[in-house]
């Protein structure tokens, strides 16, 4: 018998494709998918910046020195809020 299944299906079963998501020490859930190697040194940072006004656009767990925008940087994703903030203020250029 022989049983066919999607490609999809097939990482579901392997647990590939769908990262889980965390939690910071402060208990604030942080999704798989925008943890990167470094998924400790990402939480803290999110602990450290949650609910303030500033805003860090290259964060050290992103870099493999550790060091925000020295060295190698690791791929990441864009979350939906950047995403539609890129869409409605980005300047057009002609």
């Amino acid at each position: 018998m022989r049983i066919k299944i999607t490609e999809s299906q097939l990482k579901t079963l392997l647990g590939e494709g769908k990262k889980k998501s965390e939690r910071s020490k402060k208990g604030k859930k942080v999704p798989g998918k925008y943890l990167t190697k470094n998924k400790s040194a990402m939480k803290k940072e999110i602990d450290k910046y949650a609910g303030t006004d500033t805003y860090k656009k290259q964060w050290d767990a992103d870099y493999k020195s550790g060091k925000g925008g020295e060295g190698k940087r690791y791929k990441t994703k864009k979350s939906a809020a950047t995403k539609a903030y890129e869409k409605r203020f980005k300047s057009k250029e002609k």
